[in-house]
């Protein structure tokens, strides 16, 4: 069974691509805008691993992750925040929300494959 990925991302395009690359990579994936979205999308679809924008529709990934985290089936899944805000502005907002990994905008999608095959290994 393929690992699935959820991607929380509110710009059409780049969702569209992090979806096929991570597809052509063998892995599931699923899209959401939204981060009202998260917690419920996340209980149907069991994600193995979440890509989640922190500036999105709804809630922002900040808060969303926090959500999760109180979430004894979402706790320990690895959720790296995706962001165009430099590291230092990020960590200064983001300290509470425990993610994983901070990914850049622009995404260098080798550097993200590395990260997610540490994370999860590979199908």
């Amino acid at each position: 069974m393929n690992k699935k990925i959820l991607i929380v991302e509110d710009n059409e395009i780049n969702s569209k691509m992090l979806s096929y690359f991570l597809q052509q990579n063998g892995f599931e994936t699923i899209c959401i805008n939204n981060g009202n979205e998260v917690v419920n999308k996340c209980h149907e679809f069991l994600p193995d691993l979440i890509l989640m924008d922190v500036e999105i529709f709804g809630i922002s990934g900040i808060e969303a992750c926090i959500r999760l985290r109180m979430l004894e089936n979402f706790k320990n899944i690895p959720i790296f925040a995706v962001t165009a805000l430099s590291h230092e502005k990020f960590n200064s907002e983001a300290h509470n929300a425990r993610f994983d990994e901070y990914i850049e905008k622009p995404i260098i999608l080798s550097e993200l494959l590395e990260k997610i095959v540490k994370y999860m290994g590979h199908n």
